[in-house]
């Protein structure tokens, strides 16, 4: 018997879910994130059951929801700790009306186990797994339940491992920029490229490389996610003419990073090195 069926968009954002008494359940979008859901019963019309008031970044970033019942509303402000995971619930007089105690993989161990908890992901309890808008995770196995859209020794990883200290806003295999010193003649310059858990990529003089062992070592900043990172490296090392002035090996991680909507001087281990003289 079919409890849930789920309808996503061309995309893979979450659109519709159907569940077996009929009733419906709608999301809609500010860009990536929910920003409202309509609701209806087996035999009824659509009706907005929450509407979600969102802040910036990709984790903490709802400020509050109302959730709508008839003619009464219920307001809640969001509470987290520094991994941007759903603490608590105030309500509108500003006292807690809600607490949630769950483990490093985001498993509730007090509260409900409805609604958004780990780094603000939605847990659907009807199938026990949070939805990471580009893949499902199983908090109880502690990996995802789809494998991830990069090449990686482990497709269904999450974080690493250490949910302590990393995030995944995505579903996404995480990537750092890192640069490593090279002595001339004419000063110290930098190389730079793009690390995975999988491998690197980079731009040396003779084109795009991979997995090579010019790219190792060095400092490395702090990890974010793109989707088909190799794709992407690959696209824009085509056409890439080389030179150490102004085609180097920092400006094609630059655009590579832009590309995946990445803030390159956020994603450098230092902000000036996004700056810095290439590989020559």
């Amino acid at each position: 018997m079919i409890k849930t069926v789920f309808e996503y968009e061309l995309e893979g954002k979450l659109l519709l879910k159907t569940y077996a008494d009929g009733s419906q359940r709608k999301y809609y979008y500010d860009g990536i994130k929910v920003i409202l859901e309509k609701t209806k019963p087996a035999q009824g019309s659509w009706t907005t059951s929450k509407v979600y008031t969102l802040g910036g970044g990709d984790i903490g970033f709802i400020i509050s929801e109302r959730e709508i019942s008839g003619q009464n509303n219920t307001d809640r402000w969001y509470h987290y700790d520094r991994l941007g995971n759903v603490m608590a619930l105030s309500n509108s007089s500003g006292s807690p009306s809600t607490y949630f105690d769950q483990d490093a993989f985001g498993n509730v161990l007090s509260g409900s186990t409805n609604g958004y908890h780990l780094t603000t992901k939605e847990q659907h309890n009807d199938i026990g797994l949070y939805y990471f808008s580009e893949r499902w995770y199983d908090s109880l196995l502690g990996i995802f339940t789809q494998k991830d859209s990069l090449k990686n020794v482990n497709k269904y990883k999450y974080v690493s491992n250490n949910p302590l200290n990393n995030i995944d806003p995505f579903g996404l295999e995480q990537v750092q920029v890192c640069c490593r010193p090279i002595g001339l003649t004419l000063g110290i310059f930098y190389h730079c490229y793009l690390k995975t858990e999988s491998g690197t990529y980079g731009m040396h003089p003779g084109g795009l490389k991979e997995d090579d062992k010019g790219d190792r070592g060095g400092i490395c900043g702090k990890p974010f996610c793109c989707d088909k990172l190799g794709d992407k490296a690959k696209d824009k090392g085509k056409g890439w003419k080389y030179n150490w002035w102004d085609n180097n090996s920092n400006d094609f991680v630059r655009e590579v990073v832009k590309d995946c909507g990445a803030d390159p001087l956020a994603a450098y281990p230092l902000p000036w090195l996004g700056q810095a003289p290439g590989y020559i």
